[in-house]
């Protein structure tokens, strides 16, 4: 009777002890992506404070490289995503200031995008055009709402509404699965 009593009592630990080990997993990639996802908000909180710091006729232009309008899915030739160690000095986070150490996320990725406000709003009506992020996404891709990206071209100066500033941030994760953070926010002149 001991011996049964033994493997039921072995049974039972097993089957807690796996059942804590798969706890302790789990915790372990949540913690691990609440890490990332607080570097990645805290990547794009410094673009928001950075952006809304800055002396209106400077965004966008050579004097404020990190500032650059850079279009998810930018052709060659224009500029393209900040990135960690990135070749050309104007688009590495670090070399521009913006982040102080390395940020542990693979193949990080910024893009600071510009929108002008009527792609917001009807100019007929002033009622407002964008009610679901479908719509959204196809406003901001028209091309008669977006500001140019060559930097030599760019300004600000003959825009005379807000413009609407998305800062996209992607990255694979640490389970190697791709990840994306937006924010979006209004500035004005």
């Amino acid at each position: 009777m001991t011996m049964i009593e033994l493997m039921i009592a072995v049974a039972i630990m097993a089957v807690a002890l796996s059942a804590m080990l798969s706890g302790l997993f789990t915790l372990s990639q949540a913690h691990q992506s609440g890490k990332e996802m607080a570097k990645v908000q805290q990547i794009a909180q410094v673009f928001a404070e950075r952006v809304q710091g800055a002396t209106w006729h400077t965004l966008g232009t050579r004097a404020q490289p990190w500032s650059w309008h850079r279009r998810e899915g930018a052709a060659v030739g224009m500029p393209q995503p900040l990135r960690e160690k990135a070749v050309n000095a104007a688009d590495d986070l670090q070399a521009l200031g913006l982040i102080s150490d390395a940020s542990g996320l693979a193949d990080l990725r910024v893009h600071l995008e510009y929108v002008t406000m009527p792609a917001l709003v009807d100019p007929t009506s002033g009622a407002w055009m964008v009610r679901t992020a479908k719509e959204w996404n196809a406003r901001r891709s028209n091309a008669a709402f977006v500001m140019t990206q060559d930097p030599d071209a760019f300004d600000l100066r003959e825009v005379e509404d807000a413009v609407i500033i998305r800062v996209l941030i992607t990255w694979n994760s640490h389970e190697g699965v791709p990840r994306r953070h937006e924010i979006s926010f209004s500035r004005r002149k």
